[in-house]
């Protein structure tokens, strides 16, 4: 019994062994890998977002919104819902106009003290918002874009080792450019210098011809 059902999940597991097949899928598995310990300490910095956010809306919004903020992990998960966008802007109205006035139409029992807080509320979760979903999470997608050039890249020139000597050869001639670059505004500097001196000459010859005159 047991013994089967083991068989039938690792003849399942098999289909893993296609992401060695498929370049794209390795490409996709190897750049996830690469981008853990970034995403790591990004979701350190999220998760310190959301406790302070956290701790801040249980103390705000307790009495007047208890089923979104009566403890700290019922603050964290309607945090998240804010983070998703999921109808978000129902929890910041109960914020603003107090539970008797919003979001509590059908469970007028447990508002039990309605409070309004017109500008704390709205700046509390825009900010949130702010920064948790078009921040923290743009940056989630900006780690593994990176980190999927790189692979890219490192592939190419595993599989090609004449683009890591084209690119080596590359880097040198731009900084020859540069160098270039470099000498030719020092020496233009130089030809302008020469040419003020030059002009400034003429004109002290032609002074001291018409004073001799």
């Amino acid at each position: 019994g047991q013994s089967i059902i083991v068989l039938r999940l690792l003849r399942v597991l098999r289909i893993v062994r296609l992401v060695g097949t498929i370049p794209e899928l390795k490409l996709i598995v190897n750049t996830l890998l690469k981008s853990i310990p970034s995403l790591g300490y990004i979701g350190v910095l999220l998760f310190i977002l959301f406790y302070i956010y956290g701790c801040l809306g249980t103390f705000l919004f307790r009495e007047n919104d208890p089923i979104h903020f009566e403890t700290l992990h019922i603050a964290l998960l309607s945090l998240f819902r804010v983070a998703t966008l999921e109808d978000w802007t129902d929890i910041m109205y109960t914020a603003i106009y107090g539970c008797q006035n919003y979001g509590y139409s059908g469970s007028q029992d447990l508002c039990i003290s309605s409070q309004a807080f017109p500008f704390i509320g709205w700046f509390y979760f825009v900010s949130f918002v702010l920064l948790a979903t078009f921040i923290f999470f743009n940056l989630f997608i900006g780690v593994i874009i990176n980190n999927m050039e790189e692979v890219k890249e490192k592939e190419m020139l595993r599989l090609d080792p004449d683009l890591a000597r084209l690119g080596k050869s590359e880097s040198d001639i731009k900084e020859l450019l540069k160098k270039i670059k470099k000498d030719m505004a020092l020496l233009e500097s130089h030809v302008t210098f020469l040419e003020h001196a030059e002009e400034q000459r003429s004109e002290d010859l032609e002074d001291a011809e018409e004073q001799r005159s």
